[in-house]
């Protein structure tokens, strides 16, 4: 038995781009969205603001005439694109008795979304996302966190078992940093099952 990871960005979840199509629709400078990703977004991913707090405050300043949570709501939903194709494949993964769990950077009114809205909690065996765990990818204490989880959770598993799939490959670099077998993902033939 093998214990695999995914990341669900551009991985599990193959949508557009929402800052280039609310950029365009709405008109928003790109300075003004790298501007709040890179900064407020950012703490929220580590669970130390709240994300309908920090759209509130950026909201006051744009043009966006909607409320936020109107704006999330079209933001997640816009987003819920899962990859269909390899949900199957981890189905199968999982069914000759593999763990198969999310490790994502997110924050905390998404991380629910993934797991409520889209059924991710029903797909996977666990979820970790950078909220709940006061870290992110590609934080050496991020995965750190999570191998030890995994040892009280499942069982004791050297971290070379444990297999990792990202699209970054600052992500894939750290995993492997930290011993983990780590795959960038770019298609399905990336996955190695």
């Amino acid at each position: 038995m093998k214990i695999y990871l995914f990341d669900v960005d551009w991985v599990l979840v193959c949508s557009d781009v929402f800052t280039v199509w609310i950029q365009e629709k709405f008109w928003i400078q790109k300075s003004f969205l790298d501007n709040f990703f890179k900064t407020a977004f950012s703490d929220c991913l580590i669970g130390k603001k709240d994300l309908k707090k920090v759209i509130f405050s950026y909201i006051e300043w744009s043009e966006w005439n909607y409320w936020v949570e109107e704006l999330i709501n079209f933001w997640f939903s816009y987003e819920n694109k899962p990859n269909l194709k390899l949900l199957n494949i981890i189905q199968d993964i999982r069914s000759r008795g593999n763990i198969c769990c999310i490790l994502t950077n997110q924050e905390k009114y998404r991380s629910e979304y993934i797991k409520k809205t889209m059924w991710f909690e029903k797909l996977f065996d666990k979820i970790y996302t950078s909220c709940e765990i006061g870290h992110k990818k590609p934080e050496n204490d991020f995965f750190k966190n999570i191998y030890e989880d995994i040892i009280k959770t499942f069982w004791f598993i050297e971290k070379k078992e444990i297999i990792f799939y990202d699209d970054d490959i600052k992500n894939i670099e750290s995993g492997n940093n930290f011993w983990l077998t780590s795959f960038l993902y770019s298609n399905l033939l990336s996955i190695k099952s």
